[in-house]
Formats: C-alpha cells, structure tokens, sequence
C-alpha cells in the first residue's frame, strides 16, 4: 500500500514542481520545466523529486531525531499552506471583497468554520515544533522550527532579490481548437 501511494506522491510532487519551474518560481527552473520530447513527461522534475526524497529517506538512517525534524517541518508547511488560503478567504469575506463561489461553500457558518480552522492550525503547527520528549536536551531537541524559520527568509530573500523578476504570476493553458484538432495554447495573463 505504501509503494502505491509513494508513485501517487512522487507523481504529486514532481507535477508540482514542474508547474513552479514552468512558471518560473524555482531556481533552476529552465532545467526543471524540461518536458522530454519523446514521452511528454517532465523527467527532470521526476528524477529530482525522486532524487530528493531518497536523500531525505537516509536521514532516517543517521538519526531518527532528525527524521522526526523532517516530519514536523513537513506538517508545519502542510499546515501552513492551508492556513494561508483560508487567511485569505478570510481576508476577502472580512473586506467585503466579492468572491467567486465554487459549486460548494459553507454559508453563514463559513467565516466562524475559517477563523476556528485558523486557530487550529496556529496551535497544531506550534506543537508540531514540539521536541518528542522529555528532558530536552541540545541533542534530542526538535531543531525544525529554525530550518522552518531559515526556509522561509531563504524564499522571501530569494523573492525580493531575483524572484519578483522573473517570476510573472502562474501559466494559464486553455485548450484551443484549431480546425479537428485540439491543441493547447499558453496564457501569460488571465483571460477575461
């Protein structure tokens, strides 16, 4: 169960990572948005996603604290990314800005649901930089929480220094017919 699930995420996570590089989001990302000409897959991004978390898999090997690090970063940056799509719907509600519903919405309950769902997320990423037990000491301490923080001045400076020029916002790809067959055009700007 845990192989099926693995080519799931490995498809996941190189999809991904070849949607940020196309975009022009990542460093290296010329290298990283390379779709192989022959099978129309984004090989670079499968193999350095595979690469990648082969590496992180031998931590566990050294250290099971360390391991235990990677988890927590994961939760918290799994977390985190929810938290911010609903700070934003929040944000919007709040502001009376008017949001574009999807097939599905939560009613009056919504906002009450989101600002409850953000307090949630807050404490859960607060304790998953918990370290795993007592007494805490330099060796057994859950050290994410600085990797965590060092992540995210890497993006912001990384953005403020050479992202915001390059990268101009995601790739929209409209399908467009032309005569029987069906090929797809690439948007820079959102359609009206």
């Amino acid at each position: 169960m845990v192989t099926c699930a693995s080519f799931g995420f490995l498809a996941s996570a190189s999809r991904q990572t070849w949607a940020f590089a196309r975009d022009r989001g990542l460093p290296f990302s010329t290298f990283l948005a390379h779709v192989d000409q022959r099978s129309a897959l984004p090989l670079r991004a499968v193999a350095f996603c595979a690469v990648f978390v082969a590496l992180i898999g031998l931590i566990n090997i050294g250290s099971t604290v360390a391991f235990n690090a990677i988890v927590s970063l994961t939760i918290a940056g799994l977390y985190g990314s929810y938290m911010i799509a609903i700070l934003l719907l929040v944000l919007k509600r709040i502001s009376g800005e008017p949001i574009r519903w999807g097939p599905w919405r939560l009613g009056r309950a919504g906002l009450a649901i989101n600002l409850f769902s953000v307090g949630f997320l807050v404490v859960s990423i607060a304790f998953s930089f918990f370290p795993p037990g007592v007494p805490v000491t330099p060796v057994m301490m859950n050290w994410s929480v600085v990797v965590f923080g060092g992540a995210v001045v890497f993006g912001l400076v990384y953005y403020a220094v050479r992202g915001r020029r390059l990268y101009q916002g995601p790739v929209v790809e409209v399908p467009v017919v032309v005569g029987r067959a069906m090929r797809t055009a690439v948007m820079t700007e959102e359609p009206a």
